[in-house]
């Protein structure tokens, strides 16, 4: 890889995962480069195609045998990418990692870290932009059009639906080209994917207000709103008072909140009680119905609904898989 940053980001990232280097794999484009996991650490591997000296297109299909905690200095770039399976939370700050979701993030320059779950498969597909392709490429070549992708990238975070996206990723991934065909086809669906992010942004922006920037003294608030959180999530929480420990109108909470975390503030409860209840069905040996009530849910049922849209598979079946 020719950028510097890029190159070193990956080194970290793959030093992180206990990913090296191997050879072709069956099923892969055999103009991406291949990395096995360690078998110290778990199973799989990582593919990456490297789009010109500043993008890659990077495919993931891993399996830890222990919770995996990965850490980087992250330059500033920006990634969109999907998860077809997963189970983790990102740090700095928190949020919980969400099965057949997108997930869309600006990077800027410092600490980033991500926890993967034992036994539950992560795979995913992403696109990874450095500064030198989004602000200098772009700019140069759609002068008169630009639009830096920064926002929009940041309006598709956490949707579900966007089959035009996924459509893109999915022939990505089984896509096995070789030569100046590979590089064409791999180039045209960078750009089309992030064509498709830039329209998809103008059409969930259109009527909603501009983002907003927090402050460090409502983000210090805010922080304290998210340890109450983490304390009482087993209950219903007013957001009254949630409201009343930000010193803050229910609305302002409801925007900064978001505009602080990336999610809302039920979005985050149903992390917490996500994350305990994974917990739980690893270490103990509570019933479903049990862990329902520990987490917050009056019925099993609604566990299982929550369970299932973040991970991917219902509770039961996550306790066998990890029993297998």
């Amino acid at each position: 890889m020719e950028n510097s940053r890029l190159r070193k980001m990956y080194q970290d990232m793959f030093a992180s995962r206990g990913c090296s280097p191997c050879g072709p794999l069956d099923g892969l484009g055999p103009e991406g480069r291949c990395f096995s996991i360690d078998p110290e650490y778990g199973e799989g591997w990582c593919w990456v195609y490297q789009c010109g000296d500043h993008a890659t297109i990077t495919l993931m299909d891993q399996a830890y045998s222990s919770d995996r905690y990965c850490k980087i200095m992250q330059p500033d770039f920006l990634c969109i990418g999907y998860y077809y399976s997963v189970s983790g939370e990102q740090v700095h700050p928190y949020r919980k990692l969400s099965s057949n979701t997108f997930h869309a993030h600006v990077g800027k320059a410092g600490r980033y870290g991500v926890i993967h779950h034992r036994g539950v498969p992560l795979k995913s597909i992403s696109i990874t932009l450095m500064p030198e392709y989004y602000e200098r490429h772009l700019q140069a070549k759609y002068a008169d059009a630009y639009v830096n992708p920064k926002d929009a990238f940041a309006c598709i975070d956490g949707i579900g639906e966007f089959p035009e996206l996924l459509m893109v990723f999915n022939q990505i991934r089984s896509y096995t080209g070789t030569g100046m065909p590979a590089r064409l086809y791999y180039e045209g669906k960078l750009d089309e994917a992030l064509a498709l992010v830039l329209n998809k942004s103008r059409e969930t922006a259109t009527g909603k207000p501009a983002e907003r920037r927090v402050s460090l003294e409502d983000r210090q608030t805010l922080a304290a709103v998210a340890s109450y959180i983490d304390n009482h999530y087993m209950t219903e929480i007013p957001q009254a008072i949630l409201a009343q420990i930000a010193c803050m109108s229910p609305a302002k909470l409801k925007y900064a909140f978001r505009a602080a975390y990336g999610c809302s503030l039920s979005e985050y409860t149903q992390n917490r009680r996500v994350g305990h209840a994974e917990h739980l069905l690893t270490n103990t040996d509570l019933s479903v119905a049990q862990i329902a009530l520990v987490t917050g849910y009056k019925k099993p049922g609604s566990l299982t609904e929550v369970f299932k849209k973040h991970t991917g598979m219902t509770p039961s079946d996550y306790r066998r898989m990890l029993a297998g």
